[in-house]
């Protein structure tokens, strides 16, 4: 897919894995109209923000096309943020660790900060269009967007680190993708609304006086990286106060009351549900947000967000748990690695009752949402252990090729690969061949560790094995293309080292098996 194209299109890259499971795609959204390729996540431009919330207007005068500005009368500008250029980029150090598929807190610090900036530059651009198009919505719809952008605003100069989190948050990016592709209109409106709530969970975080009017629809208000609250009231308003807030409709307190903490904010009594932390990390399942998966579904079977009656009953904390302690007993630095960059595991609904596919296992990673892992329920822990490696490999890599332009090739399908029966773009190569690389290792270190049974070890032999041989097959496409930029050859030619130093550790590679449900990052 190419950088500017604003459509989220199915263009999965399934690896395949000894269990024998079926490929599953999953979507990528690209950078808006208006975004120069290269620019997502501030690796092609000086201009596109590292800190502080994107400034939509300019101060008196015409509008300065540069900065996102508006003849006066408009909010005041918000503090503009550094460019992200070469200090932003990845040295030679951590290009090598990142090749070999580990890293360093400094390089996980970078990614994060990686994916801030391509954040900022969506909301710019949604910006952007309000500006260059002021007939898109009705002038209520904007005058509303704009108070709640005040909002955002305020929050931000209070408590910068807050709304960072709360914009970091991955359905955040699936609302800009929506809202950025939606038409002109009624689609636009519904979409702009949804700043209001993402404001006010933001402004709740960073403390300080406020009161603000929410749509509710059906009775319902989702509050970004904080949880639910129903009431049945289609309008909502929140007054912040002190160290809590609540709600009124139509004059009348009604709902639950929330409870401001350092950092994150609850909710006490009928009518509120919080997010579920995943224990021992800072991550949540997320089965509430109305923007947490693409409208259309995950994978070919069109998955979609599962509702909280259906996860209910399914036993993900116990699955994560398992998958955790396996993690760290194993390779403690690349569970570190995972828990600092995961926000959220997002269930998908059950195949069975979705598209017929009674058994199949599906997992994806989209572009739009870093951050965010997709996936439905793994059968065992160690399974889970696999998915959240292979995709947080997919959030990494789709964030350095942002800062650092790995490849220049387009979305041509013109290469076979083991773990897929269809042919792949360029992109989806390297990127299913840098996540195997990633289990290769994770499974090589687990076949080593005493504290696993005997059994366990055997069956991570085994799945390394396999990985190196798929990982083997597939790296002569990549060292051998021209679509390599100069960054890109010393990252695949890491990658290349890392393997032989793996495969000195293997025994002789196992037949390959058959396809497996995890999809590249779309």
């Amino acid at each position: 897919m190419t950088p500017d194209d604003t459509r989220a299109r199915p263009d999965p890259d399934t690896p395949a894995r000894p269990d024998g499971e079926r490929p599953a795609p999953g979507p990528e959204g690209g950078a808006p109209a208006g975004v120069a390729p290269g620019s997502a996540g501030g690796g092609g431009g000086d201009d596109a923000p590292a800190t502080g919330l994107p400034a939509p207007y300019g101060g008196s005068g015409a509008p300065d096309e540069a900065r996102g500005g508006r003849p006066e009368g408009g909010p005041a500008p918000l503090r503009p943020g550094a460019g992200v250029g070469g200090p932003g980029r990845p040295g030679a150090g951590a290009l090598a660790r990142l090749a070999c598929t580990r890293s360093a807190p400094g390089d996980v610090a970078l990614l994060l900060d990686g994916a801030h900036s391509r954040r900022l530059v969506l909301l710019k651009s949604l910006l952007t269009r309000l500006e260059r198009r002021p007939d898109a919505v009705p002038a209520g719809v904007r005058e509303r967007f704009e108070a709640h952008w005040r909002l955002l605003e305020r929050a931000e100069a209070q408590h910068p680190r807050a709304v960072r989190d709360t914009l970091g948050y991955p359905s955040v990016g699936t609302w800009l993708t929506r809202a950025l592709t939606a038409p002109d209109g009624d689609a636009l409106a519904r979409c702009l609304g949804h700043l209001g709530p993402l404001a006010a969970a933001a402004a709740l975080r960073a403390g300080g006086r406020f009161a603000l009017d929410l749509p509710a629809p059906g009775g319902r208000l989702v509050l970004p990286a904080t949880g639910l609250v129903e009431t049945g009231a289609p309008l909502l308003r929140l007054t912040a106060h002190g160290r809590g807030a609540h709600l009124t409709a139509g004059g009348r307190r009604t709902g639950p009351v929330l409870l401001r903490l350092p950092g994150r904010v609850l909710g006490a009594g009928a009518g509120w549900r919080g997010l579920r932390r995943l224990p021992g990390s800072a991550a949540c399942l997320d089965d509430l947000d109305p923007y947490r998966a693409p409208a259309e579904g995950v994978g070919s079977a069109a998955l979609l967000a599962a509702s909280p009656a259906e996860t209910n009953g399914e036993p993900w904390g116990q699955r994560w748990r398992g998958a955790l302690a396996l993690l760290r007993a194993v390779d403690r630095a690349r569970a570190a690695e995972v828990t600092a960059l995961l926000r959220c595991v997002v269930p998908l609904a059950r195949p069975e009752a979705a598209s017929g596919g009674a058994g199949q296992k599906v997992s994806a990673t989209f572009r739009a949402a870093p951050g965010a892992v997709f996936a439905t329920l793994p059968g065992t822990a160690a399974d889970l252990a696999e998915v959240l490696v292979h995709e947080t490999q997919h959030s990494k890599l789709s964030v350095l090729h942002d800062l650092l332009p790995l490849h220049g090739a387009g979305p041509r399908e013109a290469y076979r690969v083991a773990w897929r029966p269809d042919p792949r773009p360029f992109a989806g190569v390297l990127q299913g061949t840098y996540a195997h690389l990633a289990l290769a290792d994770f499974w090589a270190r687990a076949a080593l560790r005493r504290p696993l049974p005997a059994a366990a070890r055997r069956g991570a032999g085994t799945r390394r094995d396999s990985y190196l041989q798929q990982v083997a097959e597939a790296l002569p496409i990549l060292l051998e293309s021209a679509e390599l930029t100069a960054a890109g050859r010393e990252f695949v030619t890491g990658m290349n080292r890392h393997l032989a130093a793996l495969a000195r550790s293997g025994e002789r590679p196992v037949a390959i098996g058959a396809m497996s449900p995890f999809g590249d990052v779309r």
